[in-house]
């Protein structure tokens, strides 16, 4: 009788478990990606900048407080709002900024030698200015260093 006992209360301690381990991992976000044979750039869902890998080498050059940084800003009379969300989907990026409404969405574009972003459409008021690859990168731009990355 004690044997069926401890098999009975088994079977909950196991959905316990593996409800807890479902909820750990649906509360991990995975980055969303740009990515092609020369750089990997990965944002996380509440829009900020997670890493810039030279794909050769594996370096990341974000920079020390990049993680930290939004990968957007917005300013709307003067006052400047970073990106709180961030979605990919079907080739198009969304920023979202706060809860006032503000987004802005971006086509994406990736080629084996560059990515092409072109901001596509900003709604939810008037804006002053859009920054989006705002991607602070420990690169410095001369010419002895073995990567290169330019927003034009």
């Amino acid at each position: 009788m004690l044997a069926d006992m401890r098999t009975m209360r088994m079977p909950p301690l196991i959905l316990c478990l593996s409800l807890l381990a479902g909820t750990a991992i649906a509360g991990e976000s995975k980055p969303l990606v740009l990515e092609n044979s020369l750089c990997r750039y990965a944002i996380s869902p509440d829009a900020r900048n997670v890493a810039f890998v030279d794909r050769a080498t594996g370096k990341d050059y974000l920079g020390a407080t990049g993680g930290s940084s939004p990968c957007a800003l917005i300013r709307v009379r003067g006052q400047e709002q970073a990106a709180t969300a961030a979605t990919l989907a079907q080739g198009h990026l969304t920023l979202q900024f706060g809860t006032n409404g503000l987004k802005a969405v971006l086509k994406t574009e990736v080629r084996p030698s560059f990515i092409t972003l072109t901001v596509e459409s900003v709604s939810g008021g008037e804006i002053d200015l859009l920054t989006f690859l705002n991607l602070p990168l420990t690169l410095k731009g001369v010419p002895d260093e073995r990567f290169g990355a330019c927003a034009l």
